[in-house]
């Protein structure tokens, strides 16, 4: 049902089949946990595809290749990160489960991966990518006889992959300009107007929106919660506040960033540098830039937190304040746009960084140009 678009089909059937067997039990969890995992990418349900991906998770704690299951695995832990916006994670995990149907000689499986790669890069803005992710998919399930509706479900895809124009020799330039047309983030009063490639939305006027908007006005630029906030009306904003070594409002207070967190970004800080030397060897240098401005925001919020010698910077309650309540604004206005538009939802929560800095990282090679 999935291959013809009938998501609502498949997820009743699916329902059905995980009624069947006990919690638990490993021989179906392998089977069907991934196949609830790619239902729920297609219909946009992030928190539902967790769900799923806890029990993948327990089985993959196991290290075992399951004589080439812990490919579906991969591709929904592949999934599941592209949902909450992780893409160089959720490439990652495609490559893992692509290599484990590779060796296993797993065609069917091969092409069904590439198929939702090609998906998840069209989502984010990325064409050239999809297109080649698409194209061989479609030429395994042609080498492989798969039936029409396998092919004709890629290649509905892969055409939303081409440039508008009927012009080939736009390239790049065509895929831009599709893009922009239509991208409008405009406030008017109690409601606002919202258009990605040519679909239009209307949503209720909430604060998370006025955070976006603010940052689709400045890409690249990263803000402190407190500017940000002071931007659209919230905490009064002044030099003396925004210095980092000024936010403890008491001796006492906990560091703004706790040991575990700190060997987190640190750790996200080597991968990314490992990430940015590789792309530079493959001469990827759309990727390298992306990966340059997620390693700049990875500082920033190690310089919020760490001062000279390694010397914890101590949180403010006011600031530590800003940051949830900006964080949780701009999660709930995703969460509002995901519900009429996945595919624009899946782009904001792949370029927008939130911490005690924020700002909006879209891809160099697919500028937008945002009406507001």
């Amino acid at each position: 049902m999935r291959a013809i678009g009938d998501y609502a089909g498949a997820a009743a059937a699916h329902e059905r089949a995980l009624s069947f067997y006990q919690p638990d039990d490993q021989f179906w969890d392998v089977r069907l946990r991934p196949q609830g995992v790619m239902l729920c990418f297609d219909t946009g349900q992030p928190e539902k595809a967790a769900q799923h991906l806890e029990y993948c998770r327990k089985i993959l704690a196991q290290q075992e290749d399951w004589l080439g299951t812990a490919g579906p695995m991969w591709r929904a832990e592949a999934l599941g990160a592209a949902l909450q916006g992780r893409l160089e994670e959720s490439d990652r995990y495609f490559q893992k489960s692509i290599a484990i149907f590779e060796h296993y000689s797993l065609p069917w499986h091969e092409a069904e991966t590439l198929h939702y790669w090609g998906k998840v890069l069209m989502q984010a803005a990325w064409p050239d990518r999809a297109g080649e992710k698409l194209d061989a998919a479609i030429k395994i399930y042609r080498d492989y006889g798969a039936g029409k509706a396998w092919i004709d479900h890629v290649e509905a895809d892969r055409r939303g992959t081409q440039p508008s124009s009927a012009d080939p020799r736009q390239g790049r330039h065509g895929d831009a300009k599709t893009a922009n047309r239509g991208a409008v983030f405009r406030n008017e009063g109690d409601f606002w107007t919202i258009s990605y490639l040519d679909r239009s939305i209307r949503l209720k006027d909430m604060r998370g929106l006025h955070h976006i908007a603010y940052l689709l006005a400045r890409p690249n630029e990263r803000f402190h919660v407190r500017e940000l906030s002071a931007s659209v009306g919230g905490d009064t904003f002044s030099a003396p506040t925004f210095d980092p070594d000024l936010h403890a409002d008491r001796e006492d207070a906990p560091p703004i960033l706790d040991a575990k967190s700190k060997a987190d970004y640190r750790a996200r800080r080597s991968e990314l540098r490992a990430d940015l030397e590789e792309a530079e060897r493959m001469n990827d240098t759309g990727r390298a830039e992306r990966i340059r401005q997620e390693l700049e925001f990875v500082n920033d919020e190690l310089s919020a937190a760490v001062g000279l010698s390694g010397r914890d910077r101590k949180m403010s309650n006011q600031g530590e304040r800003t940051r949830l309540r900006i964080g949780k604004a701009i999660r709930s206005a995703l969460r509002g746009i995901r519900e009429h538009d996945p595919s624009l939802a899946h782009h904001l929560s792949s370029c927008i960084r939130t911490g005690y800095y924020c700002a909006y990282l879209p891809d160099p090679h697919q500028p937008i140009s945002w009406k507001l």
